[in-house]
């Protein structure tokens, strides 16, 4: 059963945004630099184009917390106009993240008002809410019927923060850069194949942006984007267990500073990254529910690299 907690002892209720308007990213942009979150401004562009981003407010109007919901087997324009709205029992992921609250107003039990209201909108859709947890923030979310699959870790390695205009790789070979788009939909049906599910959306919105490139082999890929803080590595799917190690070592080398969230069942990249200089930055814990899950509760023996807390 959820046990769905007390109310915080603050009025202020999430509301959905509508729009980002320049003020809102601002905001929003300003709780992803105060928490020292790598996210840019084509993540919230991303949730705004393909999901939902929740925030609540202070009595000036300025936002002081955020959350957001991602469907997975995004529906085209089409689909859209011809669903009816209301709920939808899709039986498929919705990822619930960037869950921020303004330093200045933590322990205001806002950080659980927003996530309650991701996940009431999540499961009134017919999804099953899925996220990666922080381990503070992984006992509020099994209290509210998520389920703990499998742990992950960020490994981080140390250089300079990418800068607007840098990209990967930076000279790039026949099988590196960013695919062309006759080349998408092989990548996107790839990914599906391998993973179950579809997030053609998000991979598409990735790699059309500044910066953004792509390592394709026969059996597997690597995506590399920008962030804020460090060029994050993921997703890699590989199907070829031989191929793993020089995929990985093509993805890293970057003179950046650099970030890679790999399933800790993945011993031998966690080996290859520590040889290359990465050291382990935190852990998460993959959950999802309180709706029984339909796929395997471990981590897939093909996923080297997630695409990242807030993309799963």
């Amino acid at each position: 059963m959820v046990n769905i907690e007390t109310a915080p002892r603050v009025g202020p209720t999430p509301v959905w945004l509508d729009k980002l308007t320049p003020a809102d990213m601002q905001g929003l942009n300003q709780l992803v630099e105060e928490s020292r979150w790598n996210q840019i401004e084509d993540d919230w562009r991303l949730f705004m184009a393909f999901g939902h981003i929740a925030v609540i407010r202070d009595a000036a109007g300025r936002i002081i917390a955020s959350g957001a919901v991602l469907p997975f087997e995004h529906e085209t324009a089409a689909e859209e106009q011809a669903a009816v709205r209301g709920p939808r029992a899709t039986g498929m992921p919705a990822w619930i993240s960037m869950i921020l609250v303004h330093p200045t107003q933590r322990g205001e039990g806002l950080g659980s008002l927003i996530f309650r209201h991701c996940l009431a909108f999540a499961l009134s859709q017919g999804h099953i809410p899925m996220l990666d947890a922080t381990p503070q923030g992984a006992p509020l979310y099994q209290r509210h019927g998520l389920e703990p699959l499998w742990s992950l870790s960020r490994w981080e390695r140390a250089g300079p923060a990418p800068v607007r205009g840098s990209s990967f790789p930076p000279a790039c070979t026949p099988q590196q850069g960013r695919p062309q788009p006759q080349d998408h939909q092989a990548l996107e049906q790839f990914d599906r194949s391998t993973l179950g599910l579809s997030r053609a959306h998000i991979l598409r919105h990735l790699l059309a942006r500044p910066g953004s490139g792509c390592i394709v082999q026969p059996d597997g890929y690597a995506l590399v984007r920008r962030g804020r803080l460090a060029m994050h590595i993921g997703p890699i799917v590989s199907l070829a267990p031989t191929q793993d190690a020089g995929l990985v070592a093509q993805a890293i080398d970057m003179p950046f500073r650099l970030f890679i969230d790999v399933p800790d069942s993945q011993s031998a990249l966690q080996q290859q990254l520590q040889a290359a200089g990465f050291v382990r930055q935190r852990g998460f814990t993959r959950m999802a529910g309180p709706a029984p899950i339909p796929w395997p509760k471990a981590a897939l023996p093909t996923v080297l690299a997630i695409a990242g807390p807030e993309y799963g």
